[in-house]
């Protein structure tokens, strides 16, 4: 399955992985750079997952401490937060 995402949802990058913020939200997950491709000259990102991947996503206070996590397929999150997604 693939999400389309706009280069500006970026927050990190840390060697082989991107932090990547969900739309509308202060939630965020790590994605491996491998698996992200860059289109419509680096504006728009083509995230990509296996059939059995699970997004784990949190929002973290100032200090660090984790506010806010859950996990969700690739299609729930894409659902719930009006993302573009292919299969």
């Amino acid at each position: 399955m693939e999400l389309r995402m706009h280069s500006n949802q970026i927050l990190a990058e840390k060697g082989e992985s991107y932090l990547i913020k969900l739309p509308k939200t202060e939630l965020a997950f790590w994605h491996p750079k491998r698996f992200i491709s860059r289109r419509d000259k680096g504006y728009t990102l083509m995230v990509w997952f296996a059939d059995h991947f699970t997004i784990k996503a949190s929002r973290k206070g100032k200090r660090g401490d984790v506010l806010e996590s859950w996990e969700r397929s690739p299609e729930e999150v894409a659902v719930k937060y009006g993302i573009p997604h292919g299969k």
